[in-house]
């Protein structure tokens, strides 16, 4: 029996109005649990672009905000499908069971579980349980089991299993955002034991903010790293572990970053291919710049990407690659040099001042402001100032056009 009849009314009714002024109007609706109205009104409008078709799907329930803040994009939960179905492929003989021992708000439970017969939704919070129950049946996922448990006595119980996904809670008491694996909730290290006995596959979503060698070091099972970027916001690192691989295999890692509407950049690389590798330094700016994503930046691995396509970098501390030749393909933003300017030139001022331009500055003593108000530059989308250093330490200010 649904028991929000009359509020979810009001909730389509109002799916588009500000929920602080909305707020003020409590009286106006008597007789019904506004503030549960209120928090699915903010629910919705959290997930609108992150989740858009959730938001096209009238009766969902929403908690609080931090799990909204934690979960997966639409996009990157449809990235970990697509990966997750490569990997259970070549092994796939019967019915597939999988497990979620981070349920939170079930949205990659939701992505997931069509991969499998049976999928176990874990979660150590009731209210969450609740809801997540209630939205799998919105949402037609039958085969999802809801358990209100933590993952370390679901995992003492359960039967042995082809996946288990993990998403550890990246907040202390306090709080705080944490990135370190054993600060995490629950504590990954300390579980893979369990893990490598029950389940053959694990993956985990961990902090954009955690250091990979690191973590390949304390995880030696890990044969995949994915850096999901969405909209070159780098969202997501995710390990892939191999429970009945050896103790040290050789991981590869691609980076992804997926663009609303566009193509998705990817790059892949063995990462010890990045060991003792520099990219040549280039003696001056060639007529195209090149950028590489937030993914890219976050692996290490855009000094291969120069070596495949035979590019220099501007200088050891620039992270910043130019060439002759147009390279379509390369991950990241691209650019047409028009003009490399000295910035003590005496036509230099005499050029940018009131121009449009968005500013860049890497590896440069100034700041983005104060480059803008030293040109009394207006804003450009398509055309870039980039305030950087040379190989040889001469400062510069590339004009360039964005070609991506």
């Amino acid at each position: 029996m649904d028991l929000h009849v009359k509020e979810r009314a009001v909730v389509e009714a109002h799916l588009r109005d500000e929920v602080a002024a909305l707020a003020l109007k409590a009286s106006r609706f008597p007789g019904i649990d506004f503030a549960w109205v209120l928090r699915q009104i903010a629910g919705y409008q959290a997930i609108e672009r992150k989740l858009p078709s959730w938001y096209a799907q009238k009766g969902l329930e929403f908690p609080a905000s931090l799990p909204l803040e934690q979960c997966s994009s639409e996009q990157a939960a449809a990235y970990k499908r697509q990966l997750l179905s490569q990997t259970l492929a070549p092994s796939a003989g019967g019915p597939l069971h999988g497990a979620d021992l981070t349920g939170g708000l079930g949205v990659d439970a939701c992505f997931l579980s069509p991969l499998f017969e049976t999928y176990d939704y874990v979660e150590r919070q009731e209210e969450l349980c609740q809801l997540a129950g209630h939205n799998f049946t919105v949402l037609g996922r039958d085969n999802v089991r809801v358990l209100h448990q933590s993952a370390e006595d679901y995992l003492q119980q359960a039967a042995p299993l082809d996946f288990v996904f993990l998403d550890p809670a990246r907040r202390d008491g306090k709080g705080r955002k944490v990135a370190a694996l054993s600060d995490c909730e629950p504590d990954v290290l300390q579980l893979m034991p369990l893990l490598r006995e029950k389940a053959r596959h694990v993956l985990l979503k961990l902090s954009p903010m955690l250091d990979i060698s690191l973590a390949l070091k304390q995880l030696p099972q890990t044969t995949q790293v994915h850096v999901v970027a969405v909209d070159n916001e780098c969202r997501e690192l995710l390990l892939l572990v191999d429970c009945q691989a050896a103790t040290h295999v050789r991981p590869y890692c691609r980076t992804v970053n997926l663009r609303a509407g566009r193509p998705v950049q990817e790059f892949e690389f063995f990462l010890d291919e990045m060991g003792g590798f520099e990219p040549r330094i280039a003696s001056t700016p060639g007529t195209w710049l090149y950028e590489p994503n937030a993914a890219l930046m976050k692996s290490g691995g855009h000094g291969l990407t120069a070596r495949e396509l035979s590019l220099g970098k501007l200088h050891p501390n620039s992270q910043l690659y130019t060439g002759d030749s147009l390279c379509p393909d390369y991950p990241g933003r691209i650019f047409r040099v028009k003009e490399a300017l000295n910035p003590s030139g005496k036509d230099t001022r005499r050029l940018l001042t009131g121009a449009g331009y968005s500013v860049c500055v890497r590896n440069y003593p100034e700041s983005p402001d104060e480059i803008r108000k030293k040109y009394r530059l207006k804003e450009d989308p398509r055309r870039f100032l980039f305030a950087t250093t040379l190989g040889d330490g001469r400062h510069v200010l590339l004009s360039c056009e964005r070609q991506d």
